[in-house]
């Protein structure tokens, strides 16, 4: 089951990336990656520290080019694109410690993430209203977002990111500093945009409990390149991933 060979993208797949490489000077950080995402999963990316896992993020949303290799999303080759015309294609990437101005209100917050798609003011304030209530945010609207609880700010955060109603949204360590209330919150969140919205996700996230329940598919990474690939159930039997990064067997 460990690293299984790729089969051909199909009309299913959102995006694919094919021997994808990353070179900075003589390291390599991802080593001939391929993988694909079918439209409407939940695809979890895990590995150790220094896997490679934010450097493929990078690549996908195109704030670094990749070395060799190429990207495809929604039959589009991206591989040239930079990081603003990969997000008006509907790829849209959250980022790890957040991306919302914190001296703004969250309806500001929001807002300025509508600007990208939205022309009138009436269909801007609507899609800010439906946002925050589906993130639970309507009752701090006018609260500045600095002020809100660690929790609150993720969600904020990733309500500035599906705002614009993308159709992949990439999530980095969505769940980091959260107690165990508002990870499940969360998590339900993810199931709801993809039910409601027909999003795609794909999840780059540290609590392993998290990921098996809500991925329906992971792929492991390695020294920067594809250890195994498969259901939550198959990777956390494969020996080759409890060994590099679950942890030896006693």
């Amino acid at each position: 089951m460990s690293a299984p060979a790729m089969s051909p993208a199909t009309a299913d797949d959102i995006l694919s990336a094919r021997n994808l490489t990353r070179r900075f000077g003589g390291l390599v950080a991802v080593s001939d990656f391929s993988f694909t995402l079918k439209r409407g999963e939940i695809l979890g990316l895990i590995g150790p520290n220094g896997a490679g896992k934010s450097t493929v993020f990078n690549l996908i949303s195109g704030f670094i080019p990749p070395t060799a290799g190429q990207l495809s999303f929604d039959g589009t080759d991206i591989t040239k694109l930079r990081a603003p015309a990969i997000s008006r294609l509907g790829l849209v990437r959250m980022f790890q410690h957040g991306s919302l101005v914190p001296d703004m209100s969250v309806y500001e917050n929001i807002l300025l993430a509508t600007l990208v798609r939205l022309r009138t003011p009436s269909t801007r304030d609507a899609r800010v209203r439906e946002t925050a209530a589906m993130f639970g945010l309507t009752p701090y609207l006018e609260e500045l977002g600095g002020n809100l609880s660690h929790g609150r700010q993720r969600l904020l955060a990733m309500a500035i990111a599906t705002a614009t109603r993308p159709r992949l949204l990439c999530l980095d360590e969505p769940l980091t500093g959260l107690n165990s209330t508002e990870t499940r919150d969360i998590l339900e969140l993810f199931r709801k945009l993809r039910a409601e919205m027909g999003m795609t996700v794909l999840l780059v996230e540290h609590n392993m409990r998290a990921v098996m329940s809500v991925c329906d598919r992971l792929i492991v990474l390695h020294h920067g390149q594809r250890l195994a690939e498969g259901t939550p159930a198959e990777i956390s039997r494969d020996e080759n991933v409890i060994g590099a990064y679950l942890g030896k067997r006693s």
